[in-house]
């Protein structure tokens, strides 16, 4: 398990400006990353305008499962 959580930065800054979710995203092409799945824990907090468009097909094209809760569960593309 591993926890990424940007404090103080705006949700309009696209991940790759924002430290902890440019770590997330580097961590993905990472073949013995310590996780599989990644919960997003706010959908509202953690992507604005176009972002989750962007960002889901990274997801999937590494093999890691995108969960959010508040959207019933696991991201089905």
């Amino acid at each position: 398990m591993a926890q990424y959580f940007d404090v103080g930065h705006s949700l309009v800054v696209p991940w790759a400006r924002r430290p902890e979710a440019a770590a997330l995203v580097a961590d993905l092409a990472y073949p013995r990353r310590s996780f599989d799945a990644v919960t997003i824990g706010s959908s509202e907090r953690a992507f604005y305008g176009s972002q989750f468009a962007v960002m889901a097909p990274l997801f999937e094209h590494f093999g890691v499962g995108l969960w959010v809760p508040e959207r019933g569960g696991v991201v089905d593309r």
